[in-house]
């Protein structure tokens, strides 16, 4: 790829479909991201995601998108480059959870994201904490990427919800999906928010009560049995009111996307918040170069 529009710098990551390398143009010395997809891949997911971040770029809350195209034997996408999934991050501090703080700080952002991609007629349907990134902004702190399951649930043509198909299928992450994609029925912005819910347990205990891929019935068996109160031990009041919400949606409604920020905002003033600092801004440089390609402001920075 050396000498054609951009060098390959590093590998960031394997994707559900290629990998994902940092590349630099030549010409303006700017890094970027790059996805790639070999042709002959059995899973194709590259022209859906190219097609679908273009037309969410009126949103701040996903990647900007720099290029696509064809070279050699695979498809190419190029995209703003970002700071490590929340995934990356929890696995990173020592705790290997995330302070209060933050995840209520992200919960609220992660929710943006959410609401401005379903307000553009498009649903996620693989939400989890390993594709929200962080973008070293004190406003937007945090990016939605992975647009390859992602489906338009507004019709284009009559501008309403689409109806459920009668079989299609299961689509998601086994840990974060909801019992709706278990159960292989059409999914809806309702299973966003609880694929959101679950990676927010995740953040703030460090896993989550249930084994994901490693026993799938045994998965299924907790989501159905496990109550909110088992589910969120130890973890804010305010996230049992904010489940009930969440399970009580119906197919085709909107999530009440500012309840949900004004119970995470409520738990959060109930917190210690003098130390309003976000875990990523207590690590050291070097520790952040371990976990990311873009600087993210440090106490040292400050």
């Amino acid at each position: 790829f050396h000498g054609y529009k951009y060098d390959i710098i590093s590998t960031i990551g394997e994707g559900g479909y290629g990998d994902i390398y940092e590349v630099k143009d030549p010409q303006t010395e700017i890094h970027y991201a790059m996805k790639i997809e070999y042709l002959d891949a059995e899973k194709r997911g590259i022209n859906t995601e190219i097609k679908i971040m273009k037309e969410l770029q009126s949103s701040h809350s996903f990647p900007t998108f720099i290029d696509s195209g064809k070279f050699d034997d695979f498809k190419y996408l190029v995209m703003e480059l970002l700071g490590p999934s929340l995934s990356l991050l929890r696995r990173s501090v020592p705790s290997k959870k995330l302070s209060s703080y933050t995840y209520l700080t992200l919960g609220s952002s992660m929710v943006n994201c959410l609401r401005d991609m379903h307000k553009l007629g498009y649903i996620h349907r693989d939400v989890k904490p390993g594709n929200f990134l962080i973008r070293a902004e004190k406003k937007d702190p945090i990016c939605l990427i992975d647009f390859g399951l992602s489906r338009q649930y507004i019709d284009p043509e009559t501008g309403f919800h689409k109806p459920p198909r009668d079989d299609p299928g299961y689509t998601g992450t086994v840990r974060y999906a909801s019992l709706h994609a278990h159960d292989e029925m059409e999914l809806s912005r309702r299973d966003d928010m609880i694929s959101w819910f679950y990676s927010m347990v995740e953040l703030a205990k460090g896993k989550l009560p249930w084994p994901g891929s490693d026993n799938k019935e045994e998965t299924i068996r907790l989501k159905r049995t496990l109550t909110v109160e088992e589910i969120c031990t130890g973890m804010p009041q305010e996230f049992i009111p904010i489940y009930r919400h969440i399970s009580m949606l119906g197919y085709e409604d909107t999530p009440d996307y500012e309840l949900i920020i004004l119970y995470l905002n409520q738990a959060l003033s109930k917190e210690n918040t003098s130390k309003t600092v976000l875990d990523w801004e207590k690590l050291n440089s070097e520790e952040i170069q371990e976990i990311s390609s873009i600087p993210l402001t440090t106490k040292e920075d400050e």
